[in-house]
């Protein structure tokens, strides 16, 4: 049986993912939520500037100048790590909103910041590991079956791609999953949403390398008016 660590920041589809994986494979998950400030906990803040870490209790003072540094933080060593990511355009609207649910402390910076820092260290940590899966939360919508495939195949996991089911119709935290909702993503309908100003704030906390190395493009707010 595979051990896995999955991280993602909050509204990024981290317990989606993880009931799929365990709906389809023989898969165990090291993550413990005892303690939201520890390296195991699937929202961990492993970036270097913690002035970004907007949830208190997420708040540590851990800075890893690699891959190794990180897993000798973790209780054991996981066979692999999941990372999921939203795109920054939706993930941006869906993070601030939480953050409003949960009555998170106003910051002084765009939550794209957080973003661009979180997957940024997490793929600086792909180049020097080939444990890490990279998993887009639109894809586990459109083709839950090839992302299934793909974990699979990093980690050595016994499956066969085309039994694998896929997603569900409602995960923890989040309501029913209907079909408009999830053409909200696949379609990216929530580019309408956003004003010029809010899109020009994303682009210019997020970087190219972060964009290309994660699998998502640069929008524009032209582009963003034709989808409204």
């Amino acid at each position: 049986m595979a051990k896995l660590l999955l991280y993602g920041l909050q509204r990024s589809g981290t317990n989606f993912l993880e009931r799929i994986l365990l709906k389809n494979f023989e898969v165990e998950f090291l993550n413990s939520n005892e303690h939201r400030n520890h390296p195991v906990q699937k929202h961990f803040r492993l970036y270097d500037d913690k002035h970004l870490i907007t949830p208190r209790d997420y708040r540590n003072d851990h800075v890893f100048d690699g891959f190794e540094a990180f897993e000798k933080a973790l209780p054991e060593p996981a066979d692999g790590y999941v990372v999921i990511s939203k795109d920054p355009y939706a993930w941006a609207l869906s993070y601030r909103s939480w953050a409003n649910k949960c009555k998170w402390p106003k910051v002084d910076f765009h939550p794209a910041a957080e973003w661009e820092a979180f997957y940024g260290k997490w793929l600086d940590f792909s180049h020097q590991t080939d444990r890490i899966q990279f998993v887009r939360y639109v894809d586990l919508l459109s083709r839950s079956e090839h992302v299934l495939g793909a974990v699979a195949r990093r980690f050595g996991i016994d499956a066969d791609e085309e039994s694998v089911v896929g997603a569900l119709d409602r995960v923890p935290q989040s309501g029913a999953f209907t079909d408009e909702r999830k053409r909200y993503y696949v379609e990216q309908e929530y580019l309408g949403e956003m004003r010029d100003t809010e899109i020009a704030a994303i682009n210019h906390e997020v970087s190219e390398r972060t964009l290309i190395g994660l699998g998502y493009e640069r929008h524009t707010a032209s582009a963003a008016s034709l989808s409204a």
